[in-house]
């Protein structure tokens, strides 16, 4: 079994933006029951900065309407942490941003969450660690300085041991019913 199972994660901007470019509710349903079931068991947390990155509208609706407890606010602990990161990294802030970002609180709740509690604090996000040649840090580095583990929405789905399997018609059609038949 992963080592991430029994895990609290804390989600960034660019996995809801890979839910709906990847996983729409129409067609995956289970995926959306299965983050739905984390949010539940007080396992899958966003911080409330998230919903003012662009979020697909149905995306934003779902954690508004199914998700609600996963948003967090910015408490006194979260503040306290944002302002430590800050200090260390200054180099955390994407210069090209025009809204807000909220790399910095999710990662500041991340590290709050794990001075607070003994679980495991795993930040899920889409971003990779900079390169050689990068100025500005990114999630997964902010994350590796502070002991974070970081992972990507499919690890996390695998990790979670999510499976979402179609099950084959009754008929004797599909594939061993298609033998030599293209069309």
């Amino acid at each position: 079994m992963s080592d991430v199972v029994n895990s609290i994660y804390c989600v960034d901007t660019s996995c809801f933006r890979e839910l709906a470019r990847h996983y729409p509710t129409a067609i995956f349903p289970g995926v959306y029951h299965e983050f739905e079931r984390l949010v539940e068991q007080g396992q899958l947390f966003t911080i409330e900065d998230v919903l003012e990155d662009y979020i697909e509208p149905e995306v934003k609706q779902w954690i508004k309407t199914r998700c609600p407890t996963c948003i967090a606010r910015k408490d006194q602990s979260v503040v306290d942490c944002l302002t430590e990161i800050m200090a260390a990294h200054p180099d955390f802030v994407e210069h090209s941003k025009t809204t807000s970002d909220s790399d910095q609180p999710l990662v500041a709740l991340a590290l709050a969450l794990s001075r607070s509690t003994r679980s495991t604090i795993v930040v899920v996000t889409q971003e990779t660690k900079r390169g050689p040649a990068a100025t500005e840090m990114k999630i997964p580095d902010a994350c590796e300085s502070y002991g974070i583990k970081c992972v990507n929405l499919l690890r996390m789905m695998g990790a979670e041991g999510w499976e979402f399997k179609r099950n084959p018609p009754d008929n004797a059609g599909g594939a061993a019913g298609m033998q030599g038949k293209l069309f």
